[in-house]
């Protein structure tokens, strides 16, 4: 991961990575890492923002609960839910939120 990659991108890999741990798909401790990378390259983005991390691991949970109640464990990886809509209006909102404050 680059610090110049896309914020969305760095939330869509957290989420991934944050939803295969909390499914039990991600044994040791590469998987566990690489929740730990994605959510440093995040904070460490000059675009972050607390609420599009919020969504991130709001929408993991999400993912997680569908698996739990709706998916057959063989099926469990066609889940998908498309967050960049929902992260790129969080980062657009704080941009707002910025500009008004000046």
């Amino acid at each position: 991961m680059t610090p110049e990659a896309n914020i969305s991108a760095l939330c869509h890999e957290f989420t991934n990575a944050l939803t295969e741990v909390l499914a039990e798909n991600a044994v040791g401790l590469a998987r566990r890492g690489r929740i730990a990378r994605t959510h440093a390259a995040i904070k460490r983005h000059p675009e972050y923002n607390e609420h599009a991390l919020c969504v991130a691991v709001e929408t993991a949970f999400m993912r997680w609960e569908a698996l739990q109640n709706n998916a057959p464990s063989n099926t469990a990886g066609a889940l998908t839910i498309n967050i960049e809509p929902l992260i790129q209006k969080a980062i657009d909102g704080s941009h707002d939120m910025i500009a008004s404050a000046h």
